[in-house]
């Protein structure tokens, strides 16, 4: 690693509310760049369903049924 690199994940350590090892540092920052990576598919489905939802009930109110009432 690189000293830029080292200084950085130090100073993250410091900012824990725990005291962390280096290692175990980088693994949890592994973990959330990982999580950050599947964030953007979490957060349209959770639209996507929050949409749907609003649709649904958009619907009753106005006293249409959906597919799902249909059947």
């Amino acid at each position: 690693m690189r000293d830029k690199q080292i200084a950085a994940i130090d100073a993250w350590i410091v900012m824990q509310e725990e005291d962390l090892s280096r290692p175990e540092a980088i693994r949890r920052l592994v973990e959330l760049g990982l999580l950050a990576q599947k964030a953007p598919d979490i957060r349209y489905q959770t639209k996507a369903n929050e949409t749907a939802d609003e649709a649904r009930k958009l619907a009753s109110e106005l006293g249409l049924r959906t597919k799902s009432e249909k059947d």
